[in-house]
């Protein structure tokens, strides 16, 4: 997933304006207060969250004759299929012919929860977009953001540009627009204690698939969730998994009813776990990699499995753990995709 998923996004913001954030202005607004919102959406047991990490299906970031961004339309067709089930997304990066559609879109659709994301912890142009999008839209859903995504462990952002990122963000944010913001690395990295006293919770991505390649799909959920409730632990922190999952293809003991199993597993445990040592500390698992199976990552990188993440194709066609996730959120999914239970997403 790494450098293949930092190639993808690197590319839709590689270009940064030499803009400060001191001297953004904003139309005056009724804040809420949206700093817990995405936290109590985390937490509700009454209506259990279900977040989906998503790239456009119809989005090539090659550079060249293979580059192509996606249309509103396209846009909105993923979401209107993903929203027969999951209720939150998770974005990786701020490009501003693309996160803004979304962001409309999942609003249309009732969507409960987005995760903004930057991708260039250095980026200005990112943080003047992300900034915007709060002020615009957290009225509207639960937000939060993920201030890059294992630029620490591929080295391309340090710890302080972390920080003065963190600062800028917050500075310029209005009273009552302050929301939850966190950086996401693989499991590994947070042996370094230093990635607990960043932002308001933690987002590990962690992947048995990776680092303990030889489980299985029943042993892989037990690795994924003992590692995060021990991150919780250790760091005394909330913690999201932001990226877990399996694949349905790309090696021989990979196949859609193995990812099925894996699913199956994972969001039949719990998927809010407390500490016990304190209410305010959590486990959400509650998040799905990812939406859907691009090409694109195995023609680059030259590894089939990097094709077979998503839960359902570049077509939007459903693999079976697809449907796993339906059951668990009582949504009424046909096999075609045809039927939904969301009669109460808005039209304009």
């Amino acid at each position: 997933m790494r450098q293949v998923l930092a190639l993808m996004i690197f590319i839709l913001t590689c270009q940064c304006l030499p803009l400060g954030l001191t001297g953004l202005v904003f139309a005056s607004q009724d804040p809420r207060d949206s700093e817990h919102a995405f936290f109590s959406y985390l937490t509700d047991m009454k209506n259990p969250p279900a977040l989906i990490d998503y790239s456009p299906s119809d989005f090539d970031p090659r550079r060249g004759k293979n580059f192509h961004l996606p249309s509103a339309l396209s846009i909105e067709q993923d979401l209107r299929k993903l929203r027969q089930v999951f209720d939150g997304l998770i974005v990786y990066s701020y490009h501003p012919e693309v996160t803004p559609i979304i962001l409309e879109k999942a609003m249309e659709l009732d969507y409960r929860a987005v995760v903004l994301g930057i991708w260039n912890a250095q980026s200005k142009k990112e943080m003047h977009g992300v900034i915007k999008l709060i002020h615009k839209h957290a009225h509207d859903m639960a937000l939060a953001l993920c201030l890059g995504n294992e630029g620490l462990y591929w080295k391309r952002y340090t710890t302080k540009d972390l920080e003065e990122a963190q600062e800028n963000i917050r500075a310029a944010l209005h009273d009552g627009f302050r929301i939850p913001i966190t950086t996401s690395e693989p499991a590994s990295s947070y042996r370094n204690s230093l990635l607990y006293s960043f932002g308001d919770f933690l987002a590990p991505n962690i992947h048995p698939v990776w680092e303990k390649p030889a489980l299985p799909a029943k042993d892989a959920v037990f690795w994924t969730r003992n590692q995060a409730i021990s991150l919780m632990e250790k760091s005394q922190r909330p913690v999201l998994v932001k990226e877990t999952g399996f694949p349905h293809s790309g090696e021989r003991h990979f196949s859609p009813q193995g990812q099925k199993k894996f699913w199956d597993m994972y969001v039949n445990e719990e998927r809010l776990v407390y500490s016990q040592s304190s209410p305010q500390l959590w486990v959400s698992f509650a998040s799905s990699f990812e939406a859907f199976s691009l090409p694109w990552k195995a023609e680059q990188s030259g590894e089939p499995i990097e094709a077979a993440w998503g839960l359902m194709s570049k077509d939007r066609v459903p693999y079976p753990a697809f449907y796993t996730w339906g059951q668990a959120q009582g949504s009424v999914v046909e096999a075609n995709g045809s039927r939904s239970a969301l009669s109460h997403i808005r039209t304009r």
